[in-house]
């Protein structure tokens, strides 16, 4: 059966950096159903093998600076972080513990064969607020999730009438 692991990092003291987890907590609101694995681990990158371990699908969602434009979020696959990372090792300090995480989900042969990440661009990096560009991206980023989800199988596709964004609870009036 297949199951998906998604996977939450950032600091939520530090405004957008904390972006993953806003993901998670946002996602929590959909109807997942029992093969999808949220984890908000924070700044607690060194947990990730354990959450990815078995998942047939690994979804990473943090907050970075790369040099985008605020909100902006950038899809990488696996081979595309192993690429691109050594490139951003020196302002991204995560990159080499997940790097070091995801080795040792593999040495435990438990690596999903299909890892996905969402790097969110921030704009507040302090603070507990997120900027209006960050709820943009949550909303963006729990429409990528979910579509990647709905066309992998793992979970049953949506209602196609209704967009996505309005369908999260968190959103809804309370009546």
């Amino acid at each position: 059966m297949k199951r998906a692991s998604i996977v939450g990092l950032g600091d939520v003291l530090k405004g957008d950096l904390g972006l993953g987890c806003h993901v998670i907590e946002a996602l929590e609101q959909e109807e997942l159903g029992d093969n999808v694995e949220l984890c908000a681990l924070r700044d607690d990158d060194y947990s990730l093998d354990l959450c990815m371990l078995g998942a047939t699908m690994g979804i990473i969602v943090m907050g970075v600076e790369l040099g985008g434009l605020p909100g902006r979020i950038r899809t990488w696959n696996y081979h595309d972080f192993l690429r691109n990372r050594p490139h951003f090792s020196d302002c991204v300090t995560a990159f080499d513990s997940i790097e070091r995480a995801l080795a040792r989900a593999e040495f435990a042969g438990g690596l999903p064969r299909e890892i996905l990440f969402l790097w969110i661009e921030p704009s507040v990096i302090e603070g507990l607020q997120i900027s209006a560009f960050g709820k943009k991206a949550v909303r963006a980023a729990v429409g990528i999730i979910r579509d990647v989800l709905d066309h992998s199988g793992i979970v049953p596709a949506s209602n196609p009438r209704l967009p996505r964004v309005y369908r999260l609870r968190l959103l809804r009036k309370a009546g």
